[in-house]
């Protein structure tokens, strides 16, 4: 009886901590979107020339609209209160940073650029060339388009991690 109640409370605790987040932009379907499998989602859309965000959260969807809240006039707020601060530890914020920006995949990127310019795009095609890996795919068009697809994931406990440690 304990294992069962002790398993109903540790397995959604492992579902969130290691359940995919992940960042997709594909600018060729105008599909920008963050992704926690089962959990949340958070997708930018433009419909009428207005971008539109859309959160939903496991059964709950909520459309935003960024620019109605820019036409408002906001409220006059009261004065604030200046509170004594307490000394804090100094946090290595460029380290910390970095360490959040390891913990990422990368599982796709692939850019298509044009410069319209066809010297440049001409030096820049063997670069391009010799940087092409499996996950990273760079590309010169002649056409006068420019296109990234881009796949990023990572973990919650990936980013306790690096916070933590």
């Amino acid at each position: 009886m304990i294992l069962l109640i002790c398993g109903l409370i540790v397995a959604p605790i492992l579902w969130i901590l290691f359940t995919p987040i992940v960042l997709q932009i594909d600018t060729l379907r105008g599909l920008y979107w963050v992704h926690w499998r089962g959990i949340a989602s958070l997708q930018f859309n433009i419909q009428d020339d207005e971008p539109i965000l859309s959160l939903r959260v496991w059964f709950w969807k909520k459309d935003f609209r960024p620019l109605d809240s820019l036409s408002k006039p906001r409220k006059q707020s009261a004065e604030k209160r200046t509170k004594k601060r307490k000394p804090r530890r100094k946090i290595n914020w460029r380290r910390l940073g970095l360490r959040l920006i390891r913990s990422f995949i990368v599982r796709q990127f692939d850019l298509k650029i044009d410069t319209d310019d066809y010297i440049l795009n001409s030096y820049l095609y063997p670069v391009f060339h010799l940087l092409n890996s499996k996950h990273l795919q760079l590309g010169i068009n002649y056409q006068g388009e420019s296109s990234l697809q881009l796949h990023i994931e990572n973990r919650l406990i990936r980013l306790l991690k690096a916070i933590l440690l």
